[in-house]
């Protein structure tokens, strides 16, 4: 009975299949790398929304928008895409 303990908790049965301390490893060793892009994706969003907002009617024509979609657009935070 011990022994099938170990073995579940070890992963014999699949609960933990594929999982290593090297994977953690790994995961925790990109963290930075992910939050960093975040970061730069949201400085973009921003950058990107607040250009948007400055565009005037002809030039949003020739991308197809209309100022009720730059006005919907631009009231979105930072983080939503």
């Amino acid at each position: 009975m011990i022994r099938n303990s170990v073995n579940t908790c070890n992963g014999a049965n699949g609960y933990f299949s594929g999982f290593s301390t090297g994977n953690v490893a790994k995961s925790l060793a990109s963290l930075p790398e992910v939050i960093f892009r975040g970061l730069v994706e949201w400085q973009r969003r921003a950058l990107d929304r607040a250009n948007l907002k400055t565009m005037d009617g002809h030039l949003l024509k020739d991308i197809g928008l209309v100022r009720e979609d730059v006005a919907r657009e631009v009231s979105k935070p930072f983080w939503r895409s």
